[in-house]
């Protein structure tokens, strides 16, 4: 988990967050008492999509569709590399 009390505008001017997000003071909800369970709250829900997407893959392949991981077998998918292979197939297709 990665925690910091104050941005360096120097190394996060260029990030799409800068500003809206995040600033030099702080994020959305910093010194806020909800700032911890809407970290674990976002957390649960990436979580639950990645897992989510893991099983439609594992699904598709089981009855022969390809149109997801072009036919990789479960144990890829489910494996940190093939799953990682799959989210970065899919940030240079949606970018």
């Amino acid at each position: 988990m990665v925690m910091a009390t104050r941005f360096d505008p120097a190394k996060f001017a260029q990030n799409p967050l800068w500003g809206t997000v995040f600033s030099q003071e702080g994020g959305l909800l910093a010194g806020s008492n909800l700032a911890v369970p809407a970290a674990i709250g976002v957390m649960l829900f990436v979580g639950v999509a990645i897992g989510f997407l893991n099983g439609v893959a594992v699904c598709e392949y089981n009855r022969g569709e390809t149109w997801i991981l072009a036919n990789t077998p479960p144990f890829l998918c489910l494996m940190p590399h093939g799953g990682l292979n799959f989210f970065k197939k899919f940030v240079e297709i949606a970018t």
